[in-house]
């Protein structure tokens, strides 16, 4: 056993990715996924001290179940870790006390699974865990259940989700082991020295006394103080280190026995998020880098949308955030990854260019010997007599020798330019079809919700088989906005497939991933819901005076409460994938762009503003309605 003190209190953090998707979202809120949520003051806490692009994707969104991106699920469950020990397996017990889940924009998400201990432990016991609790490998056992701890993760931590095996995407970036986030509070002060050993050998997961040089694992002197240049130190009483597949921290009254205290808050949500923030971001680029390969073009634009939005310089008002956010950063290589896939962008951006000047040379040589071919007096010669076979006048003859040229040259022209075509082909699409199959998810289908007043006994059935409290439920429904009558329609799902017969009246793209399509029942005389959004510019100065601000999505809107009924429409807006059919959103009224986001375009951010600057919500009270 080593000299050093026992731990008293500690928190270990075992963290690994996966991909979802709405229908994942529902079968893990199923399981017994809850979203975070937070007392007033603790938003109040955030807001004040995180930047907004850091704080609207870490911490919980306001008010919004749509743009919720942490769940929770209890678990206190002891769970024992093996190790071969003279060929036998030994286990080591921990009690896992929650995970979490953190569901990020790009269909990127990942899992936490928390360890907490107040009972007095050796240090040697903390990095047996830590070893083993990394490891898909592992044996585990709880009660008289045993497997492989990569098992466990993926049927009761992640719901059947895969991580691992062929054919499954995310093993192709994840890795071969789980990211460690550790916190040890010592039952009595060290010393400096001893401080930086323990931080060596538990933060590379080595037999505690290696960086003191006393095992077989001890480090060169120059490879030991390599691995320190990522300490992290600001005050006497801890310190911590991040590296490429672990962030520790140890001290001294740095955590409370009580895991509600606020110290314990600090290391478990502010500092361990910047942990998760970095590694989304690190695992990101993994999977960009994995997706090169198959289409190198189209992921240009995707790539440098998402360095954009998620590489930020600073995500904290205070310093020691940052200082943590960059040693963080800076351990995983993040800055010289980025600037590896812009130096690869800008190449294949040339390379891009070099071939659509090919492309024109070759249509400009061909259009040159069309153009040649055409003032040859033995291609008149060979038209005249074509001509005078099939008998035709000859202005009709010449009109349909040009249109032959024109369809022979669209084939060579799409050949020459595949990309642009590609993008023409989807800018026209939304006018040649104007009827689609739609898809509804559970997700989006509780997102629906909030445009109906009630819905019948059916539908509420299948949202609670989804995992939707009654609670929750009877909130969309209360939610102020535009409402479908539920005469015209029970619930989403009928909704939706009445619409998929439907022909739309209009079709155009909001964005690159959606379309509106637009449906009109003017001509059948159909009362299909209430419009709820109204422009400011058309109320009265008392009106104006009265309007509210609340929260949707992250954002301020405008609300009045009147004592009028909403008025009737005949219209419905409905938001979908384009390539999937996949539904964003339906409500009945105008359509109404999505509130502003940095994540949109210049042009599209200034529309959406400038339109719900100027629109507000109407809230009637229930007895006008």
């Amino acid at each position: 056993m080593s000299t050093y003190p026992q731990a008293s209190t500690y928190l270990m953090i075992f963290t690994g990715v996966f991909e979802f998707n709405d229908k994942i979202i529902a079968t893990l809120k199923k399981s017994g996924y809850r979203k975070e949520d937070a007392e007033p003051s603790t938003k109040i806490f955030f807001k004040d001290s995180y930047y907004p692009e850091f704080r609207k994707i870490m911490f919980l969104p306001e008010n919004d179940d749509v743009d919720a991106r942490i769940y929770k699920k209890p678990f206190q469950l002891p769970i024992s870790l093996g190790k071969e020990v003279k060929g036998e397996i030994k286990f080591f017990q921990n009690t896992l006390h929650e995970c979490e889940l953190f569901l990020f924009p790009n269909g990127i998400g990942m899992f936490a699974l928390h360890f907490f201990s107040t009972e007095p432990c050796s240090m040697e016991s903390i990095s047996d865990f830590s070893f083993l609790g990394k490891n898909f490998n592992t044996p585990y056992k709880i009660n008289d259940e045993t497997g492989q701890w990569i098992q466990y993760i993926e049927d009761e931590i992640l719901a059947g989700i895969k991580i691992r095996g062929n054919h499954i995407k995310v093993d192709d970036y994840s890795g071969s082991k789980l990211k460690t986030y550790l916190v040890v509070e010592t039952e009595k002060e060290i010393s400096q020295q001893e401080k930086e050993h323990l931080l060596y050998d538990l933060g590379c997961s080595v037999p505690i006394g290696s960086g003191a040089g006393k095992t077989s694992f001890t480090p060169s002197a120059d490879y030991y103080q390599t691995i320190l240049q990522n300490k992290i130190s600001a005050f006497n009483n801890w310190e911590g280190l991040a590296l490429f597949d672990s962030l520790t921290f140890i001290g001294n009254n740095i955590l409370n026995k009580e895991q509600t205290s606020f110290k314990n808050a600090t290391y478990k949500q502010t500092y361990f998020r910047i942990f998760i923030f970095n590694l989304f971001l690190k695992f990101s680029l993994y999977r960009y880098n994995s997706e090169f390969q198959e289409d190198s073009v189209s992921i240009q634009t995707r790539l440098e949308k998402f360095i954009n939005n998620y590489n930020i310089s600073y995500m904290s008002f205070n310093f020691l955030p940052n200082l943590i956010f960059h040693k963080h950063r800076q351990a995983l290589d993040t800055e010289a990854e980025i600037a590896k896939f812009r130096d690869r962008l800008a190449r294949i951006a040339t390379s891009v260019q070099e071939e659509q000047q090919k492309g024109s040379n070759i249509l400009l040589t061909a259009v040159s010997f069309i153009t040649t071919l055409g003032s040859a007096p033995v291609f008149f010669s060979y038209a005249e007599k074509i001509n005078n076979f099939l008998g035709l006048p000859p202005i009709l003859f010449y009109i349909l020798l040009a249109i032959l040229l024109l369809l022979l040259g669209i084939p060579v022209l799409i050949f020459l330019f595949p990309e642009k075509w590609k993008k023409l082909k989807k800018k026209l699409q939304p006018i040649i079809e104007k009827k689609r199959e739609f898809k509804l998810s559970p997700e989006r289908g509780f997102h629906l919700l909030r445009h109906f007043e009630r819905i019948d006994d059916t539908a509420r059935n299948q949202f609670r088989d989804f995992g939707y409290m009654e609670k929750e439920i009877d909130e969309q429904l209360n939610m102020v906005g535009s409402k479908f009558s539920p005469e015209f329609s029970a619930n989403p799902f009928t909704l939706i497939n009445t619409l998929s017969k439907t022909k739309a009246t209009e079709v155009f793209s909001q964005d690159e991933n959606t379309y509106v399509s637009v449906f009109d029942f003017t001509q059948s005389h159909k009362t299909i819901g209430k419009d709820a959004v109204i422009n400011v510019n058309s109320l009265s100065l008392e009106e104006k005076n009265l309007l509210e601000i609340e929260i949707r999505s992250g954002y301020e809107v405008k609300v009045l409460a009147r004592h009028q009924p909403l008025p009737p429409t005949t219209r419905i807006i409905l938001c979908s994938n384009p390539d999937t059919g996949e539904i964003s959103t339906c409500f009945p009224g105008t359509y109404a762009p999505p509130f502003p986001k940095a994540t949109m375009s210049g042009k599209k951010y200034k529309h959406a503003k400038e339109f719900w600057e100027n629109h507000a919500f109407i809230r009637a009270d229930k007895k006008s309605n």
